[in-house]
Protein backbone atom coordinates (compact mmCIF):
# COMPACT_ATOMS: atom_id res chain seq x y z
CA UNK A 1 0.00 0.00 0.00
CA UNK A 2 2.84 2.40 0.83
CA UNK A 3 4.42 1.69 -2.56
CA UNK A 4 1.10 2.39 -4.30
CA UNK A 5 0.74 5.67 -2.39
CA UNK A 6 4.27 6.68 -3.42
CA UNK A 7 3.52 5.81 -7.05
CA UNK A 8 0.32 7.85 -6.93
CA UNK A 9 2.11 10.88 -5.48
CA UNK A 10 4.91 10.55 -8.03
CA UNK A 11 2.51 10.69 -10.95
CA UNK A 12 0.59 13.53 -9.34
CA UNK A 13 3.92 15.40 -9.44
CA UNK A 14 4.32 14.48 -13.11
CA UNK A 15 0.82 15.76 -13.88
CA UNK A 16 1.50 18.95 -11.92
CA UNK A 17 4.67 19.55 -13.92
CA UNK A 18 2.82 18.89 -17.18
CA UNK A 19 -0.07 21.23 -16.41
CA UNK A 20 2.40 24.02 -15.63
CA UNK A 21 4.05 23.40 -19.01
CA UNK A 22 0.68 23.63 -20.72
CA UNK A 23 -0.17 26.96 -19.07
CA UNK A 24 3.25 28.37 -20.00
CA UNK A 25 2.87 27.07 -23.56
CA UNK A 26 -0.44 28.92 -23.90
CA UNK A 27 1.06 32.13 -22.48
CA UNK A 28 1.61 34.79 -25.14
CA UNK A 29 4.47 36.32 -23.16
CA UNK A 30 6.45 33.06 -23.28
CA UNK A 31 5.94 32.68 -27.03
CA UNK A 32 6.84 36.20 -28.12
CA UNK A 33 10.07 37.47 -29.64
CA UNK A 34 13.13 35.24 -29.90
CA UNK A 35 11.52 32.58 -27.68
CA UNK A 36 8.96 31.72 -30.37
CA UNK A 37 11.34 29.40 -32.26
CA UNK A 38 11.92 27.32 -29.13
CA UNK A 39 8.20 26.89 -28.55
CA UNK A 40 7.39 25.73 -32.09
CA UNK A 41 8.48 22.09 -31.64
CA UNK A 42 6.85 21.64 -28.24
CA UNK A 43 4.39 18.75 -28.32
CA UNK A 44 5.69 16.72 -25.37
CA UNK A 45 3.61 18.68 -22.84
CA UNK A 46 0.45 17.12 -24.30
CA UNK A 47 1.83 13.70 -25.21
CA UNK A 48 3.07 13.47 -21.62
CA UNK A 49 -0.56 13.39 -20.48
CA UNK A 50 -1.48 11.04 -23.31
CA UNK A 51 1.28 8.62 -22.28
CA UNK A 52 -0.02 8.36 -18.72
CA UNK A 53 -2.77 5.77 -19.49
CA UNK A 54 -0.07 3.47 -20.90
CA UNK A 55 2.01 3.77 -17.74
CA UNK A 56 -0.70 3.89 -15.09
CA UNK A 57 -3.16 1.57 -16.77
CA UNK A 58 -6.33 2.56 -18.61
CA UNK A 59 -8.80 0.77 -16.36
CA UNK A 60 -10.83 -2.33 -17.08
CA UNK A 61 -12.24 -3.41 -20.42
CA UNK A 62 -15.81 -3.97 -19.23
CA UNK A 63 -18.59 -1.82 -20.64
CA UNK A 64 -19.05 -0.20 -17.22
CA UNK A 65 -15.36 0.79 -17.14
CA UNK A 66 -15.62 2.36 -20.59
CA UNK A 67 -18.75 4.17 -19.39
CA UNK A 68 -16.88 5.52 -16.38
CA UNK A 69 -14.12 6.86 -18.63
CA UNK A 70 -16.69 8.40 -20.96
CA UNK A 71 -18.35 10.21 -18.05
CA UNK A 72 -15.03 11.31 -16.55
CA UNK A 73 -13.73 12.88 -19.77
CA UNK A 74 -16.74 13.69 -21.93
CA UNK A 75 -19.15 15.18 -19.38
CA UNK A 76 -16.82 18.09 -18.49
CA UNK A 77 -15.87 18.36 -22.17
CA UNK A 78 -19.49 18.92 -23.24
CA UNK A 79 -20.39 21.14 -20.27
CA UNK A 80 -17.39 23.44 -20.74
CA UNK A 81 -17.80 23.52 -24.52
CA UNK A 82 -21.38 24.75 -24.16
CA UNK A 83 -20.44 27.02 -21.25
CA UNK A 84 -17.69 28.75 -23.23
CA UNK A 85 -19.60 28.75 -26.53
CA UNK A 86 -22.59 30.76 -25.28
CA UNK A 87 -20.73 33.92 -24.10
CA UNK A 88 -18.25 33.71 -26.99
CA UNK A 89 -21.05 33.56 -29.56
CA UNK A 90 -23.00 36.29 -27.76
CA UNK A 91 -20.00 38.64 -28.10
CA UNK A 92 -18.46 37.60 -31.43
CA UNK A 93 -21.30 36.02 -33.44
CA UNK A 94 -24.46 37.58 -32.02
CA UNK A 95 -25.73 38.55 -35.50
CA UNK A 96 -25.76 34.95 -36.76
CA UNK A 97 -28.76 33.81 -34.73
CA UNK A 98 -29.45 30.63 -32.78
CA UNK A 99 -29.32 28.19 -35.72
CA UNK A 100 -25.59 28.57 -36.52
CA UNK A 101 -24.77 28.64 -32.79
CA UNK A 102 -26.51 25.31 -32.18
CA UNK A 103 -24.89 23.79 -35.27
CA UNK A 104 -21.44 24.94 -34.13
CA UNK A 105 -22.01 23.57 -30.63
CA UNK A 106 -23.14 20.21 -32.03
CA UNK A 107 -20.08 19.97 -34.29
CA UNK A 108 -17.76 21.01 -31.47
CA UNK A 109 -19.24 18.37 -29.15
CA UNK A 110 -19.69 15.52 -31.63
CA UNK A 111 -16.48 15.94 -33.66
CA UNK A 112 -14.50 17.63 -30.91
CA UNK A 113 -11.59 18.71 -33.11
CA UNK A 114 -9.56 21.79 -32.24
CA UNK A 115 -10.82 23.44 -35.43
CA UNK A 116 -14.50 23.29 -34.43
CA UNK A 117 -13.66 24.06 -30.81
CA UNK A 118 -11.93 27.24 -31.94
CA UNK A 119 -14.89 28.23 -34.14
CA UNK A 120 -17.37 27.64 -31.34
CA UNK A 121 -15.63 28.72 -28.14
CA UNK A 122 -12.76 30.92 -29.31
CA UNK A 123 -10.25 28.44 -27.88
CA UNK A 124 -8.97 25.08 -29.05
CA UNK A 125 -7.67 23.56 -25.81
CA UNK A 126 -10.52 21.14 -25.10
CA UNK A 127 -9.80 18.86 -28.07
CA UNK A 128 -7.65 16.90 -25.61
CA UNK A 129 -10.48 15.24 -23.67
CA UNK A 130 -12.24 13.42 -26.53
CA UNK A 131 -8.81 12.45 -27.91
CA UNK A 132 -7.88 11.02 -24.50
CA UNK A 133 -11.11 9.02 -24.40
CA UNK A 134 -10.45 7.62 -27.89
CA UNK A 135 -6.91 6.74 -26.83
CA UNK A 136 -8.10 4.87 -23.74
CA UNK A 137 -10.56 2.91 -25.91
CA UNK A 138 -7.76 2.01 -28.33
CA UNK A 139 -5.53 0.90 -25.45
CA UNK A 140 -8.28 -1.37 -24.18
CA UNK A 141 -8.81 -2.75 -27.69
CA UNK A 142 -5.08 -3.43 -27.96
CA UNK A 143 -5.12 -5.31 -24.65
CA UNK A 144 -8.18 -7.31 -25.66
CA UNK A 145 -6.91 -8.36 -29.11
CA UNK A 146 -4.48 -11.22 -29.55
CA UNK A 147 -2.12 -12.45 -32.25
CA UNK A 148 -2.71 -11.18 -35.82
CA UNK A 149 -5.55 -8.87 -34.81
CA UNK A 150 -3.33 -7.00 -32.33
CA UNK A 151 -0.50 -6.88 -34.89
CA UNK A 152 -2.89 -5.43 -37.46
CA UNK A 153 -4.00 -2.70 -35.03
CA UNK A 154 -0.43 -1.73 -34.14
CA UNK A 155 0.63 -1.77 -37.82
CA UNK A 156 -2.30 0.44 -38.79
CA UNK A 157 -1.47 2.93 -36.00
CA UNK A 158 2.21 2.89 -37.01
CA UNK A 159 1.33 3.69 -40.62
CA UNK A 160 -0.92 6.53 -39.50
CA UNK A 161 1.87 7.76 -37.24
CA UNK A 162 4.26 7.89 -40.18
CA UNK A 163 1.87 9.52 -42.67
CA UNK A 164 -0.63 11.49 -40.54
CA UNK A 165 1.10 14.79 -41.27
CA UNK A 166 0.44 14.32 -45.00
CA UNK A 167 -3.34 13.93 -44.61
CA UNK A 168 -5.14 17.06 -45.87
CA UNK A 169 -6.41 19.38 -43.17
CA UNK A 170 -9.92 19.20 -44.63
CA UNK A 171 -9.96 15.55 -43.55
CA UNK A 172 -8.14 15.75 -40.21
CA UNK A 173 -10.50 18.38 -38.80
CA UNK A 174 -13.46 16.08 -39.50
CA UNK A 175 -12.11 13.01 -37.69
CA UNK A 176 -14.34 12.67 -34.61
CA UNK A 177 -13.12 12.47 -31.03
CA UNK A 178 -9.45 12.91 -31.87
CA UNK A 179 -9.32 9.41 -33.37
CA UNK A 180 -6.38 10.24 -35.62
CA UNK A 181 -4.45 11.76 -32.70
CA UNK A 182 -5.09 8.61 -30.63
CA UNK A 183 -3.80 6.39 -33.44
CA UNK A 184 -0.75 8.66 -33.82
CA UNK A 185 0.11 8.30 -30.13
CA UNK A 186 -0.37 4.51 -29.81
CA UNK A 187 3.08 3.40 -31.15
CA UNK A 188 4.93 5.94 -29.00
CA UNK A 189 2.88 5.09 -25.92
CA UNK A 190 3.60 1.37 -26.30
CA UNK A 191 7.30 2.12 -26.73
CA UNK A 192 7.30 4.42 -23.72
CA UNK A 193 5.65 1.71 -21.61
CA UNK A 194 8.32 -0.77 -22.66
CA UNK A 195 11.06 1.61 -21.61
CA UNK A 196 9.55 2.13 -18.17
CA UNK A 197 9.68 -1.13 -16.23
CA UNK A 198 6.68 -2.63 -14.48
CA UNK A 199 7.72 -1.27 -11.11
CA UNK A 200 7.51 2.24 -12.59
CA UNK A 201 10.97 3.00 -11.26
CA UNK A 202 13.41 4.69 -13.63
CA UNK A 203 17.01 4.72 -12.40
CA UNK A 204 19.17 7.80 -12.45
CA UNK A 205 21.24 6.48 -15.35
CA UNK A 206 18.21 5.91 -17.57
CA UNK A 207 16.63 9.17 -16.44
CA UNK A 208 19.69 11.30 -17.17
CA UNK A 209 20.24 9.54 -20.50
CA UNK A 210 16.63 10.26 -21.46
CA UNK A 211 17.05 13.90 -20.39
CA UNK A 212 20.16 14.19 -22.58
CA UNK A 213 18.40 12.65 -25.59
CA UNK A 214 15.44 14.97 -25.04
CA UNK A 215 17.70 18.04 -24.88
CA UNK A 216 19.53 17.11 -28.09
CA UNK A 217 16.31 16.41 -29.99
CA UNK A 218 14.71 19.62 -28.71
CA UNK A 219 17.74 21.61 -29.81
CA UNK A 220 17.71 19.89 -33.23
CA UNK A 221 14.02 20.71 -33.77
CA UNK A 222 14.36 24.37 -32.79
CA UNK A 223 12.19 26.39 -35.19
CA UNK A 224 10.28 23.38 -36.58
CA UNK A 225 6.52 23.79 -36.11
CA UNK A 226 4.95 20.69 -34.56
CA UNK A 227 1.32 20.88 -33.46
CA UNK A 228 -0.39 17.69 -32.37
CA UNK A 229 -3.97 18.99 -32.18
CA UNK A 230 -3.91 20.00 -35.88
CA UNK A 231 -1.73 17.03 -36.94
CA UNK A 232 1.09 19.32 -38.08
CA UNK A 233 3.68 16.61 -37.50
CA UNK A 234 6.67 15.28 -39.50
CA UNK A 235 6.13 12.37 -41.87
CA UNK A 236 8.48 9.73 -43.34
CA UNK A 237 9.17 12.23 -46.11
CA UNK A 238 11.02 14.21 -43.42
CA UNK A 239 12.49 11.21 -41.60
CA UNK A 240 15.13 13.05 -39.48
CA UNK A 241 12.49 15.35 -37.97
CA UNK A 242 10.06 12.45 -37.53
CA UNK A 243 12.62 10.40 -35.60
CA UNK A 244 13.81 13.42 -33.62
CA UNK A 245 10.24 14.33 -32.64
CA UNK A 246 9.43 10.76 -31.59
CA UNK A 247 12.64 10.50 -29.58
CA UNK A 248 11.95 13.88 -27.97
CA UNK A 249 8.45 12.91 -26.82
CA UNK A 250 9.39 9.45 -25.50
CA UNK A 251 12.63 10.54 -23.82
CA UNK A 252 10.82 13.46 -22.19
CA UNK A 253 8.31 11.09 -20.58
CA UNK A 254 11.01 8.70 -19.36
CA UNK A 255 12.97 11.63 -17.93
CA UNK A 256 9.82 13.04 -16.32
CA UNK A 257 9.08 9.73 -14.56
CA UNK A 258 12.64 9.79 -13.19
CA UNK A 259 12.41 13.49 -12.25
CA UNK A 260 9.07 13.01 -10.50
CA UNK A 261 10.78 10.59 -8.11
CA UNK A 262 13.11 13.42 -7.08
CA UNK A 263 10.33 16.01 -6.79
CA UNK A 264 7.80 13.79 -5.01
CA UNK A 265 8.13 15.75 -1.75
CA UNK A 266 7.21 19.08 -3.36
CA UNK A 267 3.57 19.54 -2.30
CA UNK A 268 2.76 22.26 -4.83
CA UNK A 269 3.35 20.01 -7.84
CA UNK A 270 1.42 17.07 -6.41
CA UNK A 271 -1.49 19.39 -5.51
CA UNK A 272 -1.58 20.80 -9.02
CA UNK A 273 -1.45 17.27 -10.39
CA UNK A 274 -4.53 16.22 -8.42
CA UNK A 275 -6.40 19.22 -9.86
CA UNK A 276 -4.87 19.04 -13.36
CA UNK A 277 -8.13 18.34 -15.22
CA UNK A 278 -9.93 21.24 -13.59
CA UNK A 279 -6.98 23.60 -14.09
CA UNK A 280 -6.84 22.57 -17.74
CA UNK A 281 -10.50 23.42 -18.28
CA UNK A 282 -10.47 26.67 -16.31
CA UNK A 283 -7.10 28.13 -17.30
CA UNK A 284 -7.57 29.56 -20.82
CA UNK A 285 -10.01 32.45 -20.11
CA UNK A 286 -8.23 33.23 -16.83
CA UNK A 287 -4.87 33.33 -18.62
CA UNK A 288 -6.19 35.53 -21.41
CA UNK A 289 -7.70 37.95 -18.89
CA UNK A 290 -4.40 38.09 -16.98
CA UNK A 291 -2.44 38.75 -20.16
CA UNK A 292 -4.91 41.46 -21.18
CA UNK A 293 -4.52 43.20 -17.82
CA UNK A 294 -0.73 43.10 -17.96
CA UNK A 295 -0.55 44.19 -21.59
CA UNK A 296 -3.02 46.95 -20.82
CA UNK A 297 -0.33 48.64 -18.76
CA UNK A 298 -1.92 48.26 -15.36
CA UNK A 299 0.82 45.94 -14.11
CA UNK A 300 3.48 45.69 -16.83
CA UNK A 301 5.55 48.68 -15.74
CA UNK A 302 6.05 47.24 -12.26
CA UNK A 303 7.32 43.82 -13.41
CA UNK A 304 11.04 42.99 -13.64
CA UNK A 305 12.69 40.85 -16.37
CA UNK A 306 10.45 42.04 -19.18
CA UNK A 307 8.35 39.40 -20.93
CA UNK A 308 9.62 36.61 -18.65
CA UNK A 309 8.52 38.48 -15.56
CA UNK A 310 5.12 39.00 -17.16
CA UNK A 311 5.01 35.32 -18.12
CA UNK A 312 5.80 34.24 -14.56
CA UNK A 313 3.20 36.55 -12.99
CA UNK A 314 0.39 35.66 -15.40
CA UNK A 315 1.16 31.94 -15.09
CA UNK A 316 1.14 32.02 -11.28
CA UNK A 317 -2.05 34.10 -11.20
CA UNK A 318 -3.77 31.79 -13.70
CA UNK A 319 -2.81 28.57 -11.93
CA UNK A 320 -3.71 30.01 -8.53
CA UNK A 321 -7.18 31.16 -9.60
CA UNK A 322 -7.86 27.92 -11.52
CA UNK A 323 -6.75 25.82 -8.54
CA UNK A 324 -8.93 27.91 -6.19
CA UNK A 325 -11.96 27.35 -8.41
CA UNK A 326 -11.21 23.63 -8.54
CA UNK A 327 -10.73 23.47 -4.79
CA UNK A 328 -14.13 25.05 -4.04
CA UNK A 329 -15.92 23.04 -6.73
CA UNK A 330 -14.63 19.86 -5.09
CA UNK A 331 -16.00 21.03 -1.74
CA UNK A 332 -19.51 21.34 -3.20
CA UNK A 333 -20.61 17.78 -3.84
CA UNK A 334 -23.41 18.69 -6.25
CA UNK A 335 -21.08 20.74 -8.44
CA UNK A 336 -18.31 18.16 -8.29
CA UNK A 337 -20.59 15.30 -9.31
CA UNK A 338 -22.21 17.37 -12.06
CA UNK A 339 -19.09 18.93 -13.61
CA UNK A 340 -16.37 16.41 -12.79
CA UNK A 341 -17.86 12.96 -12.09
CA UNK A 342 -15.36 10.15 -11.61
CA UNK A 343 -17.74 7.31 -12.48
CA UNK A 344 -21.14 6.86 -14.05
CA UNK A 345 -22.58 6.33 -10.57
CA UNK A 346 -21.19 9.70 -9.42
CA UNK A 347 -22.86 11.70 -12.18
CA UNK A 348 -26.04 13.21 -10.77
CA UNK A 349 -28.14 13.06 -14.00
CA UNK A 350 -27.32 9.34 -14.32
CA UNK A 351 -28.29 8.74 -10.68
CA UNK A 352 -31.57 10.59 -11.16
CA UNK A 353 -32.28 8.54 -14.29
CA UNK A 354 -31.66 5.29 -12.43
CA UNK A 355 -33.99 6.37 -9.63
CA UNK A 356 -36.68 7.38 -12.11
CA UNK A 357 -36.55 4.01 -13.83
Amino acid sequence: MAQNDLSSRRFDVAKGFLILLIVVYHNDFARSGAAEAWFLPISFHVTGFLFLPFILGAGGARLADVGNRAVRYLVPFVIFTVGYAIPYSAVCHCWEGYGPLLLNILRACIIGSAHFQKMTTGMSAMWFLPALFSLVCLIQLHRHLKGPARLFLVTLCLLLHCFAGAIPKEITVQVPFGGLIACYVIPLGLLCRRLIDKSQIVGSGAGMTAALIFSLCYWYLNGVRITLFSIEVPTVADLPNLLANDAMMVSFMVALVWLSQLLVRIPVLSTLGRHSLQIYLFHVPILQASIWLVKGGMVARYLPFGQWGACAVTTVVTVSIAWTLSHYVKKIAVLQRTLFPRTLGDWIPARLFVRAT
